[in-house]
């Protein structure tokens, strides 16, 4: 493995005496391992070096078409970077970078700075990687390219991996019952899924194994793969004659061409756009464009349901009910006949649609808000009916 033979002359030759400063630790250390990761490092628009973020300055930024994803860090050797968290972790807040590295050449630390309530320190995903250790070599090459792989990163699957391991420690820490028990029944779906064990389970240690780590992975995205299976396809072409994004010509009095109009939309033709994050998605009603957003940004930070259920505008208090629950109740209260206006959102998650369109807008502008995404901008949504 070429980012192996990389850590291990790094190693060789890491101490004080090869690396004196910050600028020979980032020329020496940090660049060559971003190249191994695919980074075009002579690209300063892809890498770009002392990126100014608000008042401050992070000596890395790493970039995909303009935009920072991937905020680094760099002290001395052996300096520390506990003293640089706050402010880096605050550039990368108000620039919506979404994943921190902190560095002194050995340690590496990555961190999640949309984590909100918790202090700097405890926004950490998982204990600081040493590749100092040559016991470590492969572990440390295989932590580098899960969250710093340039594809990985540009797909946001780093950024998927990083909240997943994160709520997976916090799990082993707040219920070490629980996490056994998950622990035990990964290692069990394992052996049941690959029976000819041609899929070794390396140790039944889920706090260092990648393949228990993987499997809950894809637990929570189950979900997902549990929805009917949502289109993607770029938007249609403008019909000739009329500018894209122009008013759907107005229906005509003629009742037989309107019960046709509303038989084709039953069939799931769509009035509008949705697009999330720059990828368009088909919708057949209102109602589905809805939770569609909800799903995709489930799928984006495995956190979003919870922050947005706990938020205060999903409060139910007065005569108000919540948008988002676990079951009717919450949401309808004794209002039986308005059980069925709901979009279920994976297993344990329902959302209500007895609103108007201006109803389900505001509710998915709060999605955008909880998500710390810009409606209009990173979500638009919009419908002619």
């Amino acid at each position: 493995m070429v980012l192996e033979a990389k850590l291990a002359k790094i190693q060789g030759i890491l101490t004080p005496e090869h690396f004196p400063s910050e600028a020979a630790v980032s020329q020496g250390i940090v660049l060559p391992i971003l190249r191994e990761l695919n980074w075009d490092t002579d690209n300063p628009m892809v890498v770009r070096p002392e990126y100014t973020a608000g008042r401050g300055r992070v000596d890395f930024a790493l970039c995909e078409q303009g935009s920072p994803k991937v905020f680094i860090e760099v002290k001395g050797l052996g300096g520390g970077t506990e003293d640089a968290v706050e402010q880096v972790m605050q550039y990368a807040f108000r620039a919506g970078v979404r994943i921190v590295v902190l560095t002194d050449g050995r340690t590496w630390s990555f961190y999640l700075p949309g984590k909100e309530g918790l202090e700097y320190e405890e926004k950490r995903v998982s204990k600081p990687l040493d590749i100092s250790e040559h016991s470590l070599l492969r572990e440390a090459s295989e932590v580098l390219q899960r969250y710093l792989e340039r594809s990985r990163v540009v797909s946001g699957e780093a950024l998927k991996t990083a909240n997943v391991i994160f709520l997976l420690e916090k799990l082993r820490k707040d219920a070490p019952d629980k996490w056994k028990w998950m622990v035990a029944e990964a290692i069990a779906q394992f052996k049941r899924t690959f029976n000819n064990f041609k899929y070794e389970i390396k140790s039944e240690s889920a706090q260092d194994n990648n393949d228990v780590v993987d499997y809950f992975h894809s637990l929570l995205r189950e979900e997902i793969s549990q929805i009917p299976t949502v289109t993607t396809a770029p938007r249609p072409q403008p019909e000739l004659g009329r500018q894209e994004g122009s008013p759907s010509p107005s229906p005509t009095n003629n009742s037989s061409k309107g019960e046709k109009r509303k038989g084709r939309r039953k069939q799931g033709s769509r009035s509008g756009k949705l697009v999330i994050l720059r990828q368009p998605y088909s919708y057949s009603n209102q109602s589905e464009a809805m939770a569609i957003v909800f799903r995709q940004l489930q799928e984006e930070n495995p956190e979003f349901l919870q922050l947005f259920y706990e938020h205060r505008e999903n409060k139910s208090y007065g005569g108000r009910r919540r948008y988002l629950g676990r079951n009717q109740q919450e949401l309808f209260g004794n209002n039986v006949k308005n059980y069925r206006s709901h979009q279920r959102i994976g297993r344990d998650w329902i959302i209500s649609t007895n609103y108007s369109w201006p109803g389900k807008k505001e509710i998915v502008q709060l999605a955008a808000e909880v998500a710390g995404l810009e409606f209009g901008r990173d979500i638009i949504i919009n419908f002619d009916d």
